[in-house]
């Protein structure tokens, strides 16, 4: 028998706070904890919300454009330095 993973949905923190007696009490012990690792695959993403950064935070920090971060986000291959979109 092939193992099932479980299905999570996010909510704003404005909706589960209003809303966490209710999801408390339907739960009952039923809890298993979110993992972001179990749902967000390359490093470097992984690295960048546990940091708290958005994708233009961590450019700006990098001094690169947004759109590199994206590409190494969807790719997980190493890029040599003189392509990596540098700001002039």
């Amino acid at each position: 028998m092939a193992s099932q993973k479980r299905v999570y949905d996010l909510l704003p923190i404005k909706a589960y706070k209003d809303l966490k007696k209710e999801i408390d009490n339907f739960i009952e012990g039923d809890f298993e904890p979110f993992v972001l690792e179990d749902y967000i695959s390359s490093p470097v993403a992984l690295a960048r919300i546990n940091a708290n950064l958005s994708q233009l935070e961590l450019a700006k920090l990098m001094d690169v454009f947004q759109a590199y971060i994206s590409r190494l986000k969807s790719t997980q291959k190493a890029f040599k330095s003189d392509e990596c979109n540098k700001k002039d």
